[in-house]
Parts: C-alpha cells; structure tokens; sequence
C-alpha cells in the first residue's frame, strides 16, 4: 500500500477551517448589521460582535498562512 501524500492531504484541513472561520464571521456581520438597523444593540454588545469577528477572521488568515497563502502585514 501507498503513503498517504501529507502535504495536500494536511493542508486540506486549514483550508477548510479557514472558510468555516470566515463563513461564520459573515453570518456574524450580517445578524450584527440587522440589529444595528432595528436599534436592537447596545455599545458594549457591539464592541464584543466586532471582536469577535475580528477574531474569527485572524483565525482564518492563520490557516491560510498554513497553506502557503503570503499575506501582506498593513
């Protein structure tokens, strides 16, 4: 029997919990827009969504990163 090729084989995981990381902070972003536009939040609420959000999207840049992805630093 065969190796099993690790490179592809490993990266595949990063890649998808990099788009389960952002996939979740969009639906974030998007319940988060909808209770701004009811008025439904309040500062310390919104400050805790953002974050995490902000949170959700580092993780998914490092699982990125894992796969070879360059990123710039801004």
């Amino acid at each position: 029997m065969t190796k099993q090729r690790e490179f592809p084989n490993n990266m595949r995981r990063h890649r998808d919990r990099a788009a389960e990381e952002a996939n979740e902070a969009l639906a974030r972003i998007d319940a988060l827009y909808g209770r701004v536009r009811r008025g439904e939040f309040t500062r310390s609420g919104l400050e805790r969504d953002l974050l995490e959000i902000s949170r959700q999207l580092h993780l998914a840049m490092r699982h990125l990163e894992r796969t070879g992805a360059e990123t710039e630093p801004e």
